[in-house]
């Protein structure tokens, strides 16, 4: 006869047993942000229990755990994130955890150790999901986390990846693609400095940047300067939920159309039509 303690002791190993070769419970993962959530889709098909840590409105510039998303993450199974760049909230708790990590697949140095004036020059560094070709290489390591968890499915993760792989790599139409009648460029600003790796991954031309960071109003020498360059109609991308008082006022002296532009993917129901929604974006205004 069993004593009480070995009857426990085998029911554990039974459920963890159960949860790891894929039992009725699905997976468990939380990603910091939404388009982190829009790239496990593409890989699962819903197949696992997502959540988004980041609730609508909250950035990860402004964002702070509430006794609700910590008991979260320790409940979950895989944790998906920037990286200590953009969040470094999550840098400790990543550590003993099954997690993946843009910024460490793609092997960068930690930028969030950086001065806080080298940060804001690389501000852009840490909107990583921007590119899609940088997004490749994440697909397959969520498949690869995802198949030691759930091996049943397994093959499912992998065929799933490597079909959405080669999806980002035709998505968007290279420059030589743009038609004679809109090679016409036309000049546009953005707010701050948040869109180059986008702008990799497309190659559309330059915008006007108006300064580091959406929080950080530039000199009115340097508001000048860009509004020389600049005319009547022209465009200021700005980021969706960030209008500043300092945006509006340059947008209504220079008489431009300021567009916000979504970069969280608020609202977007695949990861795809987030990066399709930006290229439209920035291409109506660059010709």
């Amino acid at each position: 006869m069993y004593g009480l303690k070995s009857l426990l002791l085998i029911l554990f190993l039974v459920s963890v047993a159960i949860r790891v070769h894929g039992g009725s419970e699905p997976v468990r993962v939380i990603s910091s942000v939404q388009p982190l959530a829009l790239l496990l889709d593409l890989v699962t098909e819903g197949k696992v229990e997502s959540r988004v840590l980041l609730g609508e409105g909250q950035t990860p510039h402004d964002f702070a755990f509430s006794v609700s998303d910590r008991r979260q993450l320790a409940q979950s199974d895989l944790l998906l994130w920037v990286g200590p760049s953009l969040e470094p909230y999550l840098q400790e708790l990543a550590v003993n955890t099954r997690q993946v990590s843009m910024e460490g697949v793609l092997s960068l140095p930690d930028q969030g150790r950086h001065s806080s004036d080298h940060a804001h020059d690389n501000h852009h560094e840490q909107h990583l999901w921007l590119n899609g070709t940088h997004a490749i290489p994440v697909l397959y390591a969520i498949s690869l986390q995802l198949s030691e968890l759930d091996p049943q499915n397994r093959e499912f993760y992998r065929t799933n990846a490597q079909r959405e792989a080669e999806a980002l790599l035709r998505l968007l139409p290279p420059p030589s693609s743009v038609t004679s009648i809109e090679t016409s460029r036309r000049a546009y600003a953005v707010d701050h400095q948040a869109y180059g790796h986008f702008l990799e991954y497309v190659d559309l031309p330059a915008p006007i940047v108006l300064s580091h960071s959406p929080e950080i109003a530039p000199g009115a020498r340097s508001l000048w300067r860009a509004g020389q360059q600049l005319e009547n109609g022209d465009c200021l991308l700005i980021v969706k939920g960030h209008k500043r008082k300092w945006m509006t006022s340059f947008a209504n002296r220079e008489q431009l159309q300021m567009r916000e532009v979504d970069l969280l993917g608020v609202g977007v129901t695949s990861y795809k039509l987030l990066l399709i929604n930006l290229y439209d974006e920035f291409r109506s205004c660059a010709y």
